[in-house]
């Protein structure tokens, strides 16, 4: 008994909802009011909304929802907002705790744009979506908007990436291009046997000596996390100049999450362009 627009979104809802490594996404999900918000507020609306009769008014009373509708000009298609049972969305949501709002986003072709020139980039060569949600949001709050996909990683728009970034992932531009790496200073930073640095002032005094012949490539840098071992290899697989960097410890413990070595690195880089600017 239901609508062919209803089967078209309860199938693209399925797909979105799976891992994704391909090169370029092209429709995502993001579960819950709150990163529908995010997304809205960073400018990208949905293209369609699955929700409860009576979650409808709570999406159409977020400011940033009114707001989006009302400048979203001529030419922006109509959001297929389809009204579900409660019981149907409880099925369908990734995170059942949530407000049950499923959003699908099948316009972000925007958000691969990268300024292959931008002072900085960050990427991650893994499979584990909590710590590319983490880094993007860490990244974005530094003001670092650049994210690159990098080959069999996870894909920054799967939907428990969109989670663990808190909607920052709309917020940051996406490039699969390795272009996006050259003529900078790329930083691999490893748990063990890379240069050892402990503060910012080390990083940016190895930072000039690794660019002391090419001394503009210092303004643009670059940092990939990945497996301590496993991500190396694969920089030197795809032929990314990189410089390995272990961050020094005074603790007991003898190496970092990559979420929480990504945020001391990521805060050591914007403190280092912020002086350059």
């Amino acid at each position: 008994g239901m609508s062919q627009s209803s089967r078209k979104v309860l199938s693209l809802i399925r797909a979105a909802g799976k891992e994704h490594t391909r090169k370029k996404l092209k429709i995502c999900r993001t579960d819950g009011l709150r990163l529908l918000q995010a997304a809205l507020s960073h400018g990208t609306l949905p293209s369609a909304v699955l929700t409860t009769a009576a979650y409808l008014e709570q999406v159409q009373a977020l400011p940033e929802w009114n707001e989006r509708m009302i400048n979203r000009g001529r030419r922006a298609p109509e959001i297929d907002i389809q009204i579900a049972q409660p019981e149907v969305l409880e099925r369908l949501m990734l995170q059942p705790r949530l407000p049950p709002v499923i959003a699908l986003f099948s316009d972000i072709q925007h958000l691969w744009s990268v300024d292959h020139n931008a002072a900085g980039i960050v990427g991650f060569l893994g499979r584990d979506p909590n710590n590319v949600g983490s880094i993007v949001r860490t990244a974005s709050a530094h003001g670092i908007s650049s994210y690159i996909h990098m080959p069999q990683s996870c894909h920054p728009f799967n939907a428990q990436a969109i989670k663990a970034s808190s909607g920052a992932i709309f917020n940051v531009r996406h490039t699969t291009n390795k272009k996006a790496l050259e003529k900078r200073v790329v930083l691999a930073p490893t748990a063990h046997g890379g240069a050892l640095i402990n503060g910012v002032d080390d990083l940016r005094s190895f930072i000039k000596e690794v660019s002391s012949e090419k001394p503009k490539y210092a303004k643009r840098l670059g940092l990939i996390f990945g497996h301590e071992t496993e991500g190396l290899a694969s920089l030197e697989r795809h032929n990314v100049i990189h410089h390995p960097v272990t961050l020094q410890l005074p603790g007991s413990e003898e190496s970092l999450g990559v979420a929480a070595a990504a945020a001391i690195f990521i805060n050591y880089i914007a403190q280092i362009q912020n002086k350059q600017s």
